[in-house]
């Protein structure tokens, strides 16, 4: 079944809420958002497949710190991909 996009409008108090939430789960704002409103969030993405250089930009180091070590505990598909990507984003922030 091919996906539809939906656009309407939220506050900035509820967009920052939204994103901070995704940010902590390791998954894109549009992916938190479709899992909410298919049933609260219980077909959530692979963290994996949502890992990517944007949502990762936007976390904060605890949750990268977090995601990380769950990812190496865990072990899903292409979990070194996501551990290499992280460990990539916090070496960038500590040479700026």
């Amino acid at each position: 079944m091919p996906n539809k996009r939906l656009t309407f409008d939220v506050t900035e108090e509820l967009h920052n809420r939204l994103k901070s939430e995704a940010a902590a789960k390791g998954v894109s704002l549009g992916s938190h958002c479709s899992a909410i409103l298919d049933g609260g969030g219980h077909r959530a993405p692979s963290v994996i497949e949502e890992l990517d250089a944007t949502t990762i930009s936007s976390m904060n180091l605890d949750d990268l710190r977090e995601t990380c070590s769950a990812l190496s505990k865990d072990r899903p598909k292409d979990w070194k991909r996501g551990v290499n990507m992280i460990n990539s984003e916090i070496r960038r922030r500590f040479r700026v």
